[in-house]
């Protein structure tokens, strides 16, 4: 099937992508321009791309991305076989969201961009799969993969060009005076809402911080864990309930957040280094439990 057809009924059956393996043909491609963007991956053989008049030979393992509205042309040297993978301005709009320095003419990366072995294998399975669901009846399902697949084929072309270009600002290291803020309002969740069954993760989520951070922040700021200090101030609460009134003490334990009177009891002996019955006979006064 020639190229010609290919572009003639392009992002027909599918609204926002269109892709196809080239094998087969030899030689010159004339120069063109269109509305869509695209990119070329190279699993065999060489092409010769001309773009923003430059010439550059791109190789297997090699990709190339053609932005929109540029004139460019190629020639394909024999036995070369590649995938391109074409794509409109919606699916690139979100692309550029992921890699926010990246410019729309893609003109602040490298012109040739070489994947590791590792990631060719997983751009080659990304790619099949999309092929497969390109032909894939989407009449007879409102399941459509496509989009997503192509948006995750895009980034593993991206990912590694263009975090050597941009790589991550790296985050202080954790300290009080860095992340008091964020700590202090998780501290604050914890003692408003120790009776509730709080979680790391929504301590992790409160704090708007990465976990590795968050824990390292937390025990710098708090001198221990979060885990630690929730079980802290629940004890605390306890002893305050025993004080208070003959509760007893699987109810203590419930009101203060423990579902398990096993959990609660193994906590108390390892915080105040005795059971909660004979800290309460011993230091409370209520020797009848």
């Amino acid at each position: 099937m020639s190229l010609s057809f290919y572009r003639q009924f392009l992002f027909q059956s599918k609204g926002s992508y269109h892709i196809y393996i080239g094998e087969g043909y030899s030689g010159p491609v004339k120069p063109q321009q269109h509305e869509f963007y695209h990119c070329t991956y190279i699993t065999e053989g060489q092409i010769l791309e001309n773009q923003f008049g430059k010439e550059f030979l791109q190789g297997a393992g090699e990709c190339f991305f053609t932005p929109a509205g540029i004139n460019h042309s190629l020639y394909i040297f024999e036995n070369t076989k590649y995938f391109c993978l074409s794509f409109s301005k919606s699916i690139a709009d979100i692309l550029f969201s992921y890699f926010q320095n990246l410019r729309r003419d893609f003109s602040n990366l490298p012109p040739i961009i070489k994947l590791t072995e590792k990631m060719q294998h997983r751009l080659c399975l990304c790619l099949h799969c999309l092929l497969d669901e390109q032909d894939y009846d989407s009449a007879s399902s409102s399941f459509e993969i496509g989009h997503f697949l192509t948006i995750s084929a895009l980034i593993i072309m991206l990912r590694d060009s263009y975090s050597t270009c941009y790589p991550p600002i790296p985050l202080p290291t954790p300290t009080k005076e860095n992340y008091a803020v964020q700590i202090q309002r998780c501290i604050q969740h914890i003692d408003t809402n120790f009776d509730q069954p709080l979680t790391v993760d929504e301590l992790v989520q409160i704090s708007m911080l990465s976990k590795s951070t968050f824990y390292k922040a937390f025990e710098q700021y708090t001198g221990m864990s979060a885990k630690q200090y929730l079980a802290e101030i629940r004890i605390k609460q306890a002893i305050q309930l025993m004080s208070i009134g003959h509760i007893p003490l699987n109810e203590i334990a419930r009101r203060v957040g423990y579902d398990d009177f096993s959990t609660f009891y193994r906590n108390f002996i390892r915080i105040k280094g005795i059971s909660p019955a004979q800290y309460r006979n011993d230091f409370v006064g209520l020797s009848n439990i």
